[in-house]
């Protein structure tokens, strides 16, 4: 497998984590391998779709595989935020197998506590793009101009623009045509790319497991008088044989609490899932 820093190294000769002013010369695939490294990033839209809130300007998620430009998966939301970031990242690792490493801009829900240790907790090393290497967001730029070309005159006649239907035209144009229309520098299509490669990316954990790792820890304090902990000022309970405890160690992510988990700091694993006493706040 070849080092996903192997770009870093190779264009420049400051070490990661320095910037890189200046105009550099990089080759169109420096990682060799597929699942080697993933481009993450997100483009603000320029239609707009219709809502029950009236009119809304979408956000386009989308995974790159450095490779073979394979779109590993692409989709439209509402809102830029951490909840619909790793929502991406799940489907694409669903669809493509886990890669070795991810590399993301520096904006908050690239760089949201769910992300960064999910990525970890995966074994993906999470890097972020260094300051004045634009160069690193290339394949990025190249798809963006790509979807802002491709897909206005597929919705032309369209009148009340709907996010389900907008996804719906992407996918298509992604699956039908970016993705299976030859590259100029391969001499080949990202999907031909993608499944002849001879290291193909890691299997990608059940779907449970993978919602799991997508979270953030925090060790509340047991509370004694009635055995409950307080996750984002909801009160959960406790099981009975830990309402000893001083604290205990879950796994949530901020957008679901519906999906809380106690894990076995010993054991290292997940114990049992945590319900809420109420509704309320605390």
């Amino acid at each position: 497998m070849t080092d996903p820093l192997h770009r870093l190294r190779t264009t420049s000769p400051r070490m990661p984590g320095e910037s890189c002013r200046g105009p550099r010369k990089v080759s169109g695939h420096a990682i060799e391998d597929v699942g080697g490294l993933w481009h993450f990033g997100s483009l603000r839209g320029k239609k707009r779709v219709l809502t029950r809130d009236g009119w809304r300007v979408p956000t386009l998620f989308n995974v790159l595989d450095d490779h073979s430009w394979l779109a590993c998966h692409a989709q439209w939301y509402l809102a830029d935020d951490p909840e619909n970031a790793v929502d991406t990242l799940m489907r694409a690792m669903q669809k493509r197998g886990l890669p070795h490493a991810v590399m993301t801009d520096n904006c908050a829900p690239m760089n949201a506590s769910e992300i960064t240790r999910g990525l970890a907790a995966l074994k993906i090393e999470h890097q972020t793009m260094l300051p004045f290497c634009p160069y690193q967001f290339a394949k990025q730029e190249r798809f963006a101009s790509l979807v802002e070309r491709s897909l206005p005159p597929m919705l032309e006649s369209v009148t009340g623009l709907s996010l389900e239907l907008l996804n719906d035209v992407t996918s298509t144009w992604l699956e039908s045509e970016y993705n299976c229309r030859p590259h100029s520098t391969m001499g080949t299509t990202p999907i031909d790319r993608f499944l002849t490669a001879p290291v193909m990316p890691r299997v990608c954990p059940d779907p449970l497991q993978l919602k799991l790792a997508f979270t953030r820890a925090d060790r509340p304090r047991v509370r004694k008088s009635d055995g409950t902990v307080s996750v984002a000022g909801v009160r959960f309970g406790v099981p009975e044989g830990y309402r000893d405890r001083t604290s205990i160690e879950v796994r949530y992510a901020r957008w679901d609490l519906t999906f809380v988990h106690m894990i076995d700091v010993e054991a290292g694993a997940e114990s049992c899932r945590l319900m809420p006493c109420s509704s309320k706040r605390t």
